[in-house]
């Protein structure tokens, strides 16, 4: 077993790595919402014992603006990678909320990415928002997509819909959420994953009641320009499928994100 490091802070942002730093491999890995760097540790582990460094990425305290959106998460989270990294190349992965911000990472570095693993993570459209919790009117949609403040109601129905309690790290679960809300429903989610081209790997559960398979099989068809091949993988779980998964999730990557000139082999 490799033992990870302590956690470290840069501009808000948490980060930790598993594995050797200066490994000829890396992986960047950003959670979810909320999600520690431990939170995936078991994934973390199985990829670091292949010999892939990994750094896993929490953005949940980044210092962002007072109405973040996807891409400011994903500057505060290249100035770690940046620092880290230097000019190496990496692969990078997204777990749930963190696979918009890898896509978005993705996009403005391609010289360095050499692939990309979307895990449990999809855009959403508007009718999947308002069956979550509860209807969420259009009047606050189009708030949430042009960044303006919400009156007190709207707040209110904003925080029934995410269903986040009352606290700071809530209002901070709240923003991410907001911004994959804003990504998903202006379409820069979506243009990020059809538009990379380097090759792809989307893995989620059977069972992910956050994921539209639908939407995944058109993101895919719609790649077909891509410059790589891009892969998708039905693995036996909920949304939470990298944990009961970790070690052919890693096997997967390895091949896939890491190696992209090799296709992978069946989970």
């Amino acid at each position: 077993m490799i033992d990870s490091p302590a956690e470290q802070y840069k501009n808000g942002v948490e980060y930790q790595w598993y594995g050797d730093s200066d490994s000829e491999k890396k992986i960047v890995l950003i959670g979810g919402i909320a999600a520690s760097t431990e939170a995936h540790g078991s994934l973390c582990r199985q990829l670091a014992k292949q010999g892939i460094g990994t750094l896993a990425i929490n953005a949940l305290n980044a210092n962002v603006g007072k109405f973040p959106s996807i891409h400011d998460y994903a500057t505060a989270v290249w100035q770690v990678v940046d620092d880290e990294m230097g000019e190496e190349e990496f692969g990078i992965g997204g777990v749930s909320w963190g696979g918009a911000v890898a896509t978005e990472l993705a996009r403005d570095h391609t010289d360095q990415v050499t692939g990309v693993a979307i895990i449990g993570s999809a855009p959403m459209k508007f009718s999947d928002m308002t069956c979550r919790i509860q209807p969420m009117t259009q009047a606050t949609a189009l708030k949430i997509m042009g960044g303006q403040s919400f009156s007190e109601s709207e707040e209110e129905e904003v925080r029934r819909l995410l269903a986040y309690r009352d606290g700071v790290d809530a209002k901070r679960q709240r923003l991410q959420s907001l911004a994959f809300v804003r990504a998903s429903l202006g379409g820069s989610y979506r243009r990020n994953l059809v538009q990379y081209p380097g090759s792809m790997l989307f893995v989620y559960g059977d069972d992910d009641r956050t994921i539209r398979p639908e939407t995944v099989k058109k993101i895919i068809a719609e790649r077909r320009n891509a410059k790589k091949p891009t892969q998708e993988v039905v693995a036996m779980g909920g949304h939470a499928v990298t944990l009961a998964t970790s070690k052919p999730m890693a096997n997967r990557i390895a091949q896939y994100v890491i190696d992209p000139t090799r296709y992978p082999r069946a989970i």
